[in-house]
């Protein structure tokens, strides 16, 4: 996939991706946490094109950010974010789309 066919929602901050396939078990998904931009990571810290994930987080320095089909919802929403499979992981940018189709 060409990079411009993919949807970026990576910016300044550190992108944390939870894959978890059971939603109901989310606050336990530590094991599943992805976390890209981050160069202290370990070598399977990492995500790949076509992985599937059901959360998307966004931290910087103003606290935890939600993305839903890539529009910026702050936590306090209490809003999840629908399914969604990275399109293309390339120079520490994650670029997906989300499964259920933008709405």
């Amino acid at each position: 996939l060409l990079l411009n066919n993919c949807q970026k929602v990576f910016y300044r901050g550190t992108l944390i991706l939870i894959r978890n396939e059971n939603s109901l078990r989310m606050r336990r998904a530590s094991n599943n946490v992805i976390v890209i931009g981050d160069p202290e990571l370990s070598e399977n810290c990492r995500a790949y094109t076509g992985d599937h994930i059901d959360f998307v987080y966004i931290t910087n320095n103003s606290g935890l950010l939600c993305i839903v089909n890539a529009v910026e919802l702050t936590m306090t929403k209490k809003r999840f974010a629908k399914p969604c499979e990275i399109l293309c992981v390339a120079n520490n940018m994650a670029y997906m789309e989300s499964t259920e189709g933008i709405t």
